[in-house]
């Protein structure tokens, strides 16, 4: 009944996904020259569009690293191999969910399945989005404050969504942060669950608070750990900093693969910088429409207007749909290696 409910609520995120895809491209390209564009896109420079893969290739590979530093410090037993497969998973189903929601419970659900601890899962997890949620919040700041005049005379009304999600981020910040490091807010949650089951008479109510108890008290244990060691720290942060600068470089790889050269690359990371986190502001799976949207309105006085469309096309293109496409076929692969164990357990019993 759970796979079923599983698949169900699969369908419905990608169903949501495909139609907000569909509405933004009908809104974006209704008067385009799509014979334009496909001329445009079929003669670019390939050396550079590799770059722009690679820069997001390189994006997973950081984002594995520190998952599996993070597990290691917990004595928990991982490959490189199996950590791409989580950061896969995560891609994928925060592309899919609303506001990202679903990345991080399906990341601890193949953890679990691969018989990591759920404390020291989730904690991993927590340290890689605060410090991913630092980087992007710190990148997005310099943008604003270096690119201001830029912003103020490019975005518009635009400017107000920006400011939001630099808010929503902040919080969300404090919120991770706290969330490691509180323990009295983990124990509020806890209570808060064992209260709704107690009052839907789900008889193993009890059994669950002494669990969850036992949990906090090795979550807590990590996190005081993890707190005193600065070596760790910085060493993710630094990671961090490589996976957010390959994942803003895309929009320059574009830029340059059209022949153009003008404009540096730390000029197109301030500005995608502050161009990702107003993709927070509205709650779409993977910033679908503002992240297409956005682009059109942040870069329009770097690319010519008659290359704009396509560039936003090949650089969402290799940054988002490229990316759930890979990360959608590697979750499948996890999968059915899952199911393909599971199913030899069965037989030897």
């Amino acid at each position: 009944m759970n796979k079923y409910k599983k698949l169900i609520n699969l369908l419905k995120n990608g169903g949501l996904f495909i139609i907000i895809v569909v509405i933004t491209f009908k809104m974006i390209f209704f008067n385009a020259d799509f014979k334009e564009i496909i001329e445009i896109v079929s003669g670019v420079n390939l050396l550079y569009i590799a770059a722009g893969i690679a820069a997001m290739f390189l994006m997973v590979l950081c984002e594995a690293i520190n998952i599996k530093r993070s597990l290691n410090i917990f004595k928990e037993r991982t490959t490189l191999l199996q950590c791409v497969q989580y950061s896969l998973t995560g891609i994928f189903f925060s592309s899919i969910t609303p506001s990202a929601t679903g990345g991080q419970p399906m990341q601890l659900y193949y953890m679990h399945k691969k018989k990591i601890d759920i404390s020291n899962g989730m904690l991993a997890l927590l340290i890689c989005l605060a410090t991913y949620q630092i980087v992007t919040v710190a990148m997005a700041v310099m943008g604003v404050i270096i690119k201001f005049e830029f912003l103020k005379g490019t975005l518009g009304k635009f400017s107000i969504l920006l400011f939001l999600g630099l808010l929503l981020n902040v919080f969300l910040l404090v919120l991770i942060l706290i969330s490691i490091f509180s323990k009295k807010l983990i124990f509020k949650v806890v209570n808060l669950c064992v209260k709704v089951l107690k009052h839907i008479n789900y008889q193993k109510s009890i059994i669950f608070n002494e669990k969850a108890l036992i949990e906090i008290e090795k979550y807590k244990k990590g996190a005081d750990y993890i707190k005193n060691d600065k070596v760790f720290i910085t060493k993710t942060i630094l990671t961090t900093t490589v996976q957010i600068l390959a994942l803003h470089s895309i929009p320059f790889w574009i830029y340059k693969s059209i022949g153009m050269s003008s404009v540096p690359l730390i000029q197109f990371i301030l500005i995608q910088s502050t161009l990702y986190i107003t993709g927070a502001a509205l709650p779409l799976p993977g910033a679908v429409g503002i992240g297409e949207k956005g682009f059109l309105i942040f870069f329009k006085t770097l690319f010519p207007i008659n290359l704009i469309s396509s560039a936003m096309l090949l650089s969402r293109g290799i940054s988002f749909y490229l990316m759930v496409l890979i990360s959608g076929i590697g979750v499948m692969i996890l999968q059915l290696n899952l199911n393909k164990k599971l199913k030899d357990v069965k037989m030897r019993l």
